[in-house]
């Protein structure tokens, strides 16, 4: 693991040094009669990219102002005429007006290892047409910026974009990437789609063999970042502007709009043919026909829009769900890190009665990580306020108002599994201290794993192999 960490470090300060040749862009007072913005948005197939530099416009290194495993973006004043801009192998000249941003597109790069050092060979650079999602991913990361330009706000410039075939090829790359990234993919026997960037949704099935195999690529005419996608089947829902959504039904795929005075943050699909999108006052917008028809619920409407983190943006898919079978559960993950609100419910929706409930958290349960539903009733887990205090867990009857209240042994529990449907016996996976480790990332030697069999009221640690989770 640590040698894992040296070798990336190794990486990325020889990229940055080899960036070192060109300077490094200062920021200076925008008159947006003489300046106006570049827009270069950039998507990696294969972590290795993840390491290379920003673009250099005139001799001058652009540090991206967002960057995640699967999109980069980068969004920097520049005087208005015309300027050189180098990009990884793409060497091109682009015109800046005034009081506008200039898209030069979507760069796709897919790189191969040659050998299992840290050598690399960068792919063939691609471009692909982002015109709408760009319009979304500015507003929504500079809000400011975006409301200051003029006119049409943004000119798109995009040169060499890619053809079908090589579309294709790229999304194909990116499901692969997807997959081996998320274990649930494996865990299931039946066709189902999966999602991942620059719109690539793709049906797949693991055979008797264990392994999973391409049914169908769906082939989209946008390329937005699909990870964060709520699938089931051959069913799937993202929210993919703030007024956009895109749903995925049988093989048909379409994007559909709500009304301009909604701002989507969350989405999902339960059953045969229902649809949940939350906007950011917590309206729950669900459809039991498959978006033939909508009805709004505003039990639980909050008095103000989700709140923004540091960089004044709001985090995408801030509800989580838990599918039951007439309905739904639904929560805020995490909000004690970006809400200062201190009272916290859960929704419950009936499709039978076509109702919701809000059942109400305790007052001090301002950072639950997982909540979980059995026929007995509901468990949260609640993780660590700060550095060394203990997690949590909740537990309340369904019909009874009162919850209880264990300490776990361990501050950084993520996960949650049951061995009966009542949940008398429960098992919670935690990983040894570190907040920055998950199940999907621990190593096995760093797993602790306690045990009850009284509903969590009592815990004992258990070894990981004899555990569910093994």
């Amino acid at each position: 693991m640590y040698l894992s960490l040296f070798l990336k470090l190794i990486v990325m300060t020889a990229l940055f040094s080899l960036a070192g040749c060109a300077t490094t862009k200062e920021k200076h007072t925008i008159d947006l009669t003489q300046d106006g913005y570049l827009i270069a948005q950039r998507s990696y197939l294969n972590n290795y990219d993840y390491y290379d530099s920003g673009p250099v416009v005139d001799g001058e290194y652009i540090r991206s102002v967002n960057n995640s495993f699967d999109s980069a973006l980068v969004i920097t004043p520049i005087k208005a005429g015309t300027h050189s801009i180098s990009w990884h192998t793409v060497s091109r000249d682009v015109t800046i007006e005034a009081g506008k941003a200039t898209n030069i597109g979507l760069l796709v790069t897919d790189s191969s290892l040659k050998n299992k050092k840290t050598v690399h060979a960068p792919g063939t650079p691609v471009f692909l047409d982002n015109t709408f999602e760009i319009h979304r991913v500015f507003e929504q990361r500079e809000p400011e910026i975006y409301n200051a330009l003029v006119g049409a706000k943004i000119i798109h410039d995009i040169e060499g974009v890619a053809s079908q075939e090589q579309l294709s090829k790229l999304r194909f790359k990116s499901v692969q990437s997807r997959v081996i990234r998320d274990n649930s993919f494996w865990e299931n026997d039946k066709s189902r789609y999966v999602t991942a960037s620059i719109g690539a949704i793709a049906e797949i099935k693991k055979g008797i063999d264990g392994k999973l195999r391409l049914i169908e690529l769906l082939n989209i005419g946008l390329a937005p970042d699909l990870n964060g996608c709520v699938t089931k089947q051959r069913r799937a829902a993202c929210i993919i502007g703030k007024q956009e959504y895109l749903l995925v039904n049988n093989g048909d795929v379409t994007v559909n709009s709500v009304s301009s005075d909604v701002t989507l943050n969350s989405s999902f699909v339960f059953g045969n043919e229902g649809i949940v999108l939350v906007d950011t006052f917590m309206n729950f917008h669900i459809s039991v026909d498959n978006g033939v028809s909508w009805n709004l619920f505003d039990d639980v409407k909050r008095p103000d829009e989700f709140s923004t983190n540091k960089f004044g943006r709001q985090r995408i898919n801030k509800i989580k769900f838990l599918e039951k079978p007439n309905g739904f559960y639904a929560y805020e993950k995490n909000k004690t890190y970006e809400s200062k609100d201190k009272h916290s419910v859960i929704v419950h929706f009936d499709m039978d009665k076509m109702s919701i409930q809000a059942i109400a958290f305790p007052d001090d349960a301002t950072n639950i990580n997982v909540v979980s539903v059995t026929s007995a009733g509901i468990l949260a887990l609640h993780g660590a306020d700060f550095w060394g205090s203990k997690g949590i867990l909740y537990t309340k009857k369904h019909g009874q108002p009162e919850w209880s209240k264990s300490l776990l042994n361990d501050s950084t529990c993520s996960q949650i599994v049951f061995g009966d449907s009542e949940g008398r016996h429960v098992e919670v996976y935690c990983s040894n201290g570190d907040p920055y480790k998950s199940y999907s990332t621990a190593l096995i030697s760093d797993a602790n794993v306690y045990s009850s069999d009284d509903g969590g009221l009592t815990w004992i640690p258990i070894f990981y192999g004899k555990s569910l989770f093994n």
